[in-house]
């Protein structure tokens, strides 16, 4: 129930930001608030470090939301391989018609910052909930990836094992 009540809130704090940004007005029923900056980040993305890997697949969908309003958001699958071993994968889950079996999900867009973006995110492995901030810089092209914790004061600092996932990556685009 918790939960289900975080992404109401989640949802209804993207809707009213939207609406402000695009025409000060509450977004009706049936409603499609676009973002189409979204597009620069879709695609599968990669970080090789070490014998370490991880590859990311980004896709703008337009989501129905709770209180039925269209938005368009990111939806992220990964895969993390260490040492040649599987440590996460979400890749199972990967298809056209999006689920809640999808661990990352997101549109809050900076502000001020149109390249940069926070997706909400549950870590696969151990539960906890994080928002992945990236940012997209095109010269050379890549994303940097940021893990920060969700629903924990602004001073915490993150445990070793905390997350399945590492914190801070650069990922390059692969198509």
């Amino acid at each position: 129930m918790k939960t289900f009540i975080i992404t109401i809130g989640f949802f209804l704090s993207i809707c009213m930001g939207l609406a402000q940004e695009t025409n000060h007005t509450t977004p009706k029923e049936g409603d499609y608030l676009q973002h189409p900056e979204l597009k620069k980040f879709a695609g599968k993305w990669r970080d090789v470090s070490n014998n370490d890997t991880v590859d990311i697949i980004l896709i703008k969908v337009k989501h129905l939301t709770p209180i039925k309003v269209y938005i368009d958001m990111l939806y992220l699958w990964h895969i993390y391989i260490k040492n040649r071993e599987v440590i996460s994968s979400t890749m199972q889950y990967v298809t056209e018609n999006v689920t809640r079996e999808t661990n990352s999900l997101g549109l809050v867009i900076e502000p001020d910052n149109p390249y940069k973006i926070s997706l909400l995110s549950t870590d696969p492995i151990t539960g906890k909930r994080a928002y992945i901030v990236l940012t997209y810089i095109d010269s050379p092209l890549h994303l940097d990836w940021e893990i920060k914790p969700y629903g924990v004061p602004n001073d915490f600092v993150i445990p070793e094992g905390y997350y399945s996932l590492p914190l801070k990556l650069t990922f390059y685009k692969l198509e």
